[in-house]
C-alpha cells in the first residue's frame, strides 16, 4: 500500500505529501532491517521538507522520525549512518522515490 500511495502522490506532484510518504517508508524499512536505505530515504525526506519550506514537523511526524532514527541507529555505526544520511540529502525527490520503491519488498 505504501508503494501505491507514494506513486500517486509523486504523480500528483504533491511534494509535502511525498516527503511524508518517504518518512513512513523510511520507518518501515528501518523496522525490517534496511537501515542504510532507511537513512538515505529519511534524510531525503528531511531535505525535501526543507526545500519546500515545510517548517517544523508536526508531532505525529516527529514521532515517526524519532522511531525511524532509533531503528536505524540500532543497525548502523556512526560512520555508516553519516555516509548514508549525506547521500540521502543529495537525492532529488524522484531519486528518493525510486530508491524507496526499489527497497520495499514485493508483496
Amino acid at each position: 500500500m505504501y508503494k501505491d500511495v507514494l506513486r500517486i502522490d509523486r504523480d500528483r506532484g504533491v511534494l509535502l505529501q511525498v516527503a511524508f510518504d518517504l518518512t513512513r517508508f523510511a520507518r518501515a524499512l528501518a523496522r525490517t532491517g534496511k537501515g542504510a536505505d532507511a537513512a538515505r530515504i529519511l534524510s531525503s525526506a528531511e531535505a525535501l521538507r526543507d526545500e519546500i519550506g515545510a517548517g517544523t514537523p508536526l508531532p505525529w511526524l516527529t514521532t515517526l522520525i524519532e522511531d525511524a532514527l532509533a531503528a536505524i541507529h540500532a543497525q548502523l555505526d556512526d560512520a555508516t549512518f553519516t555516509e548514508a544520511w549525506e547521500q540521502g540529502h543529495t537525492l532529488s525527490a524522484d531519486e528518493a522515490v525510486t530508491l524507496a520503491l526499489a527497497s520495499a519488498p514485493d508483496t
